[in-house]
């Protein structure tokens, strides 16, 4: 009786300690070494999620929210995924297609009849399976997303981005054709992709603490805060303002928590089913998981060095870890990074969340993949520290293009002169306005102040941090006005006339 006592209280000891998100004992080396790398990588805060087994193992946090925010970052903490959204639109399409609403070789343009891209043969062509699998050859295009255009407008824009590859010869991978996806949910759901996602996959697996839009966040403040750091400022960590822009959620506007997280990758590992209820049906859920696109060795050799094979699916990468097969999705940007993974044969399942951009998130789920697999002698993190940022390599761009500054050089027209519109065919309007005697660079609800370098090059302080700095160089018309803008490396924001003025003459 004494033993079946010990033995129920032991049993009851371990359900807690699953109930309250801490490690089971195989993963208690790795929940160890979590903390020291989080310190010696200077990442503010982490967020981790492991399930196996149908039964979620892990779920913690560690660190702090952010640099201006000390609180503790714990399984609640919401963070950015990023790219790693594009699994969920591919999963509400799967629940769609299990509902014969849609098909995955349905043409993009028999749902959405406006949808152009550069090549015609290819918009008719083109299909959800080709658009969701990156095999479209389509550029990324993605100063698209930077503006305050909406949603269609976006993705109208894709009628002149120029194609990289032939169409379906290869890899190439491209946001805004996935938020072209989320537009073909909305006609075939009759919801909006946001209200999809909340209603079909957030609301049935209880992920409260998931959201599709900045907008629905505002109250909320146990947020992880976005870090980058910046080439201008000697690289150093800083905390900068998050993305609030929306135009293409269906690509990269999910957040979610490690306890959230925990739920998906549940659902994807019991064939699309949370309890007893069938979600997505199994056969359009191995479809996702199935290569559509083989990837050329070398995009993610340093993450997975030993892979054999790289594709991708419909929503998610794959490769071949250790004889098995991973599925994943990374996601980072605007000061976040993230990584959802799962290894079906093995029923487990990580998910890695950090406010920082950072690899730390393959480190750690590659330790807990060799936990689970009996080959946890691999020293991950030496090999992946060295693909960290390096506050010296961040500046080594500013630094060489400040030291080409060519010094006592002057603008060739007066301030007023560079004052205008200038239209790109691609990528619409930035406008450079005269304040307080300085010029100011617009481009939807972006603002750069200008800062003359030399001759007619602008430096171009941006006042949102998690953008940074780029340059403005003007093209002079010969008449004594400008013509155009190069934006970096981006030709042809060509100057729109003034009231009265023919088109051409600009001075």
């Amino acid at each position: 009786m004494r033993i079946r006592l010990i033995v129920l209280v032991f049993a009851v000891l371990a359900l807690q300690m699953v109930e309250a998100g801490r490690a089971t004992p195989g993963l208690q080396a790795v929940e160890e070494r979590i903390e020291d790398l989080r310190t010696d990588w200077e990442i503010p805060g982490l967020a981790v999620a492991v399930v196996k087994d149908g039964r979620t193992v892990l779920t913690q946090g560690y660190g702090i929210r952010g640099l201006n925010d000390r609180r503790p970052i714990d399984e609640h903490t919401v963070f950015s995924l990023a790219s790693a959204t594009k699994s969920f639109t591919a999963a509400c399409v799967a629940i769609l297609v299990g509902e014969d609403k849609l098909s995955w070789d349905d043409r993009v343009i028999d749902h959405l009849p406006w949808f152009r891209l550069v090549d015609p043969y290819v918009t008719q062509a083109v299909t959800l399976r080709d658009i969701l699998s990156h095999r479209t050859g389509v550029g990324r295009g993605d100063m698209l997303a930077s503006s305050d255009a909406s949603r269609e407008e976006t993705v109208r824009g894709l009628r002149k981005v120029p194609f990289v590859r032939g169409f379906r010869t290869g890899y190439a991978y491209n946001n805004i054709l996935y938020t072209a996806a989320g537009l073909i949910v909305e006609r075939r759901s009759e919801l909006s992709w946001d209200d999809c996602i909340r209603e079909r996959v957030f609301e049935p697996l209880g992920m409260t603490e998931s959201y599709t839009s900045p907008r629905q966040m505002e109250d909320l403040t146990n947020v992880a805060r976005p870090h980058m750091r910046l080439d201008y400022r000697e690289g150093a960590l800083v905390e900068v303002e998050p993305n609030r822009r929306d135009n293409y959620a269906a690509a990269g506007g999910i957040r979610s928590t490690a306890h959230d997280l925990a739920r998906w990758l549940l659902l994807q590992l019991s064939g699309g089913k949370a309890g007893d209820k069938q979600l997505i049906d199994p056969t359009a859920l191995h479809e996702t998981w199935t290569p559509q696109t083989l990837i050329e060795p070398g995009v993610f050799e340093t993450d997975y060095p030993d892979a054999s094979f790289f594709a991708y699916g419909l929503g998610w990468f794959m490769v071949d870890y250790e004889g098995e097969k991973l599925l994943f999705h990374a996601g980072g940007g605007g000061g976040y990074s993230a990584l959802v993974s799962i290894m079906p044969s093995r029923q487990l399942g990580v998910a890695v969340l950090a406010n920082s951009e950072t690899w730390i998130g393959t480190t750690i789920t590659n330790m807990i993949l060799d936990t689970y697999l009996g080959k946890a002698d691999r020293d991950w993190a030496s090999e992946m520290r060295q693909f960290e940022p390096d506050p010296e390599e961040m500046t080594h761009w500013y630094e060489e293009f400040r030291a080409q500054r060519v010094t006592g050089t002057s603008p060739s027209a007066p301030f007023e002169k560079y004052v205008g519109s200038y239209v790109h065919d691609i990528y619409g309007e930035v406008v450079i306005e005269r304040v307080q005697g300085r010029l100011v660079m617009r481009r939807g609800p972006l603002i750069a102040d200008l800062e003359h370098w030399h001759y007619d090059t602008f430096a171009a302080y941006h006042r949102s941090r998690r953008i940074g700095f780029d340059t403005v160089t003007f093209i002079p018309n010969g008449a004594g006005g400008i013509r155009e803008l190069i934006l970096l490396d981006v030709e042809g924001f060509k100057k729109a006339p003034e009231p009265g003025e023919a088109p051409g003459h600009h001075d």
